[in-house]
């Protein structure tokens, strides 16, 4: 969050009031220990899910931003939601959200 708020600061861009509504999933899934390891990739292969990353981790958007591959970064984040709200929806369905 920290990284959408100062990148919305410095470029100009609207942000809605999320304190409260956000959901840290590797918090949920550790029960709370901050520094336990796991990356989505990881939750979402153990439920079945594909992640296609093609290479790509996070700190990559930004490379891809500023090489202005639009279609790489649009694929890459794309992905991102969709595997999250896919471990997001399994918390659900368990009852651990």
């Amino acid at each position: 969050m920290p990284f959408i708020l100062i990148r919305s600061f410095k470029h100009g861009v609207k942000v809605f009031d999320i304190r409260g509504k956000v959901i840290d999933l590797r918090y949920v899934l550790s029960h709370g220990n901050k520094y336990q390891q796991g990356k989505l990739g990881e939750y979402a292969e153990m439920i079945g899910l594909k992640a296609k990353y093609n290479g790509y981790n996070g700190g990559d958007a930004v490379k891809l931003w500023e090489a202005n591959n639009l279609s790489e970064l649009r694929e890459y984040v794309l992905n991102d939601v969709q595997i999250t709200f896919g471990v997001y929806q399994r918390l659900k369905d368990v009852g651990l959200l």
